[in-house]
């Protein structure tokens, strides 16, 4: 039986010893028949608080004992013949199950020919609270096929899948898709269904029964497999596992045209998009939230490992997320479209990572005020008279460059044109269904201005989806009209989710794509159209903020 080195590496750091041992008397050993070895027993158990076993070794050769798990001892470690071995299990804070691998050598011959023959044993310690011999636990999974798992427990979720252990100290994930229903960290549960194969590892699937049992139960870690340097993700990639472990490395954010966004590491030694890359698997809107604020910024995410997806993704099911306290992060967007008549204690969010303070400087004429707590600057600005200006607040601290964020506020309206207004519209406040087609239908911003959506010239009707939370305009000339019913529209304050912001304009001016894009003008009605030509490139609008006269 081959040793499986996936629970070693949930233990930690591996431990390998010698081998290779010769005859303790020095002399020729029998080459007529093959090496042999068998352990006894084959199974045990200790419980958390840890243990020493004694196995019964049986052999014709010279043999040695191996184990990857950190803190575990071999007496003797090396032998020849028939001997006692003592193995000391340390307490551990998980359930694991530990193997102690056996392989004995010695020279043969066959047919006149000499090789050295080799055979392998392998004896199971299986830690738990009990101190129980599991049978027909998840350590049992080791192929494709139908099983039936009872008393496991959620270790790790993802918004689409979980993780799972029991008393055996295997871990598997069950994948459910988007939309489902994801049991929560420390419920027990019975799982029963087909195991097939995806990414390199063992998963169920979405027809898997899931039966919470009513318990839980505290989850706890060991020490993290380590793989801060790409040498030990390219080691872990050859070898997957189900196994908890820690990425260290700069966080990428990239939309998917999915609805949610990708977030992928490039650790330590990571030289090019065909190499290993951590990425963080289907991140619930929490952790979502956190990493979205933390785009560029070195980080550590501890969690379980569960294969590797397209070539070159090593996925994880996080646990958690914290910043990298030896990469500092400053960073921060421009503040646009502040109203003419200024602002008192405004916020707006900056990504502040392993910086003890931040020093906010304004320029003291547009912006009067500007103050950082953690990710958050608070600033005020000046009322304006005239034609629209500009202001800067400049944000400083130790040990990293100094960033300056433009403020950009608009014109004092003339007052012979009629009284300024701004109205708002927030797409997941108006009770819209998921998938719902808004094709030809007009909403009512306020008592002058109205919106419709529809299908123009691309080739799927504008729709309301919740993933996006807005509507989302696919390519290819997708229509937006908006109408003030006579009353002069001065400004659009348009936000996009996931990046997707390739909208036109007939009249008027669109500021530069991006998440937040203003379009400013003089008309009492604008047609808005999609300008992009792929799935990559639509318009998933979030909310829009109108100020006309």
């Amino acid at each position: 039986m081959k040793a499986r080195r996936f629970f070693a590496f949930v233990a930690g750091a591996a431990m390998l010893f010698g081998v290779g041992c010769t005859p303790e008397d020095g002399g020729a050993e029998d080459t007529t028949s093959p090496a042999e070895i068998t352990i006894s027993p084959a199974e045990t158990a200790v419980l958390l608080e840890g243990d020493t076993k004694t196995f019964s070794v049986t052999s014709n050769a010279s043999w040695v004992a191996t184990c990857d798990v950190e803190g575990v001892t071999i007496s003797p470690e090396l032998g020849k013949g028939n001997a006692n071995v003592t193995v000391t299990v340390p307490a551990s804070p998980v359930v694991r199950s530990i193997e102690v691998s056996f392989t004995a050598s010695k020279p043969a011959t066959l047919e006149g020919m000499p090789y050295t023959s080799t055979a392998n044993a392998t004896a199971t310690i299986y830690q738990n609270a009990g101190g129980e011999i599991v049978e027909g636990g998840i350590a049992s999974i080791k192929a494709a096929g139908d099983y039936d798992i009872q008393g496991a427990w959620v270790v790790a979720a993802s918004s689409q899948s979980f993780v799972m252990t029991d008393n055996s100290g295997g871990c598997i994930l069950t994948y459910l898709g988007n939309g489902a229903t994801i049991p929560a960290v420390g419920t027990v549960l019975n799982v029963s269904g087909a195991v097939t194969t995806y990414g390199g590892l063992l998963q169920f699937g979405k027809d898997a029964t899931i039966t919470p049992t009513g318990e839980t139960i505290n989850v706890g870690y060991g020490t993290p497999l380590d793989l801060s340097t790409y040498a030990a993700l390219d080691t872990y990639a050859k070898n997957l596992s189900v196994v908890y472990a820690e990425m260290k490395g700069q966080l990428v954010v990239k939309d998917s045209n999915k609805g949610y966004n990708n977030y992928n590491l490039n650790i330590e030694g990571h030289d090019g998009y065909d190499d290993y890359k951590g990425s963080i698997s289907y991140a619930p809107t929490a952790l979502a939230n956190q990493l979205n604020g933390l785009n560029g910024a070195y980080i550590i995410a501890r969690g379980y490992m569960v294969g590797i997806s397209g070539t070159v993704y090593a996925n994880m099911v996080t646990v958690s997320v914290e910043v990298d306290a030896s990469h500092p992060v400053l960073q921060a967007e421009n503040i646009s479209n502040v109203p003419a008549e200024g602002v008192t204690n405004a916020t707006h969010n900056i990504t502040v990572a392993a910086l003890d303070s931040v020093t906010a400087t304004p320029d003291g004429t547009v912006v009067t005020f500007a103050e950082v707590n953690g990710n958050v600057l608070t600033y005020s600005v000046s009322a304006n008279e005239g034609a629209a200006r500009e202001g800067e607040i400049t944000l400083s601290a130790e040990g990293v460059e100094s960033v300056t964020i433009k403020v950009a506020q608009k014109a004092a309206p003339s007052g012979e044109v009629g009284e300024e207004k701004t109205v708002s519209i927030v797409f997941n406040t108006l009770g819209l269904a998921n998938a719902e087609n808004v094709d030809g239908r007009t909403f009512e911003v306020d008592e002058n201005v109205s919106l419709v959506f529809s299908k123009g010239g691309a080739g799927t009707a504008p729709a309301y989806y919740d993933a996006s939370n807005g509507i989302r305009m696919y390519q290819n000339g997708a229509v937006l009209d908006v109408d003030a019913n006579g009353k002069t529209i001065t400004s659009i304050d348009f936000v996009f989710d996931n990046n997707m912001y390739y909208l036109g304009c007939d009249t008027g001016s669109l500021s530069a794509e991006a998440s937040t894009r203003t379009w400013t003008g003089e008309a009492d009605a604008i047609k808005f159209t999609s300008t992009g030509t792929t799935s990559k490139t639509r318009a998933y609008i979030k909310s829009m903020t109108i100020t006309y006269r």
